[in-house]
């Protein structure tokens, strides 16, 4: 039969040992959510330099569009539409990725509030007052999150629909037996623009979502 010393000191290195299980646990996570953190960064740095890299190629595609229309060469103007019309398609493809990715952000993000009003409920009913008020802190930062992701995912649908339109209308010029082939594309110089411009919008929310990832990593880093 152990002695009450003996029954102290296995009590004590029974806490001890559970306390640090769980700081070393805690541990891990902050170092799993920092590396997430910084691989994010790392992947919205190569997806600007992927949008740059895709303005500047379409931006080309445009002025030798237009050059050869201002030239009277319809088989040069061709060949630069072809190319264009491609550009639109892969544009086109990576923002009806986007808006897949924005769907999904949008229902983790009301799974986040629903978890929120769950562990309020609890506290309360548990009587812990200093708990439920910083859940409730927690849950005004997931409903921002919440009206964020819902206003980014509809910006996305709007600006992968007129990206479609604008696509259609280009896919839908023919250089055969068309003899106002050149005419119609100079007609259509400000629909290339305007989709030049979802592009450049497309790469501004992509800087502001980098920032954003920088600058949760810096409140993980101060928190932990």
């Amino acid at each position: 039969m152990k002695t009450k010393q003996q029954l102290i000191y296995s009590l004590s290195l029974t806490l001890l040992l559970g306390l640090f299980s769980t700081v070393n646990a805690q541990a891990v996570r902050n170092h799993v959510e920092r590396a997430q953190d910084r691989n994010q960064i790392s992947n919205d740095n190569a997806t600007i330099q992927r949008d740059r890299a895709e303005i500047q190629q379409f931006r080309g595609y445009r002025a030798g569009l237009l050059k050869a229309v201002g030239n009277g060469n319809a088989g040069a103007a061709r060949g630069h539409h072809i190319k264009l019309v491609r550009a639109m398609e892969r544009e086109v493809n990576q923002s009806n990725a986007k808006v897949s990715k924005s769907v999904n952000e949008l229902q983790q993000s009301k799974a986040e509030v629903r978890s929120d009003n769950r562990e309020i409920r609890r506290d309360v009913s548990k009587r812990k007052p200093y708990r439920a008020a910083n859940d409730r802190k927690e849950r005004q930062d997931d409903v921002r999150d919440l009206a964020d992701d819902r206003n980014d995912l509809n910006e996305v649908r709007r600006r992968a629909a007129r990206q479609q339109e604008i696509l259609s209308v280009f896919k839908g010029i023919k250089f055969v037996d068309n003899p106002n082939v050149l005419a119609t594309i100079k007609a259509k110089k400000s629909l290339m623009d305007e989709f030049e411009q979802t592009m450049v919008r497309d790469m501004g929310e992509n800087w502001e979502e980098l920032k954003e990832d920088k600058r949760e990593l810096r409140e993980d880093r101060r928190q932990h």
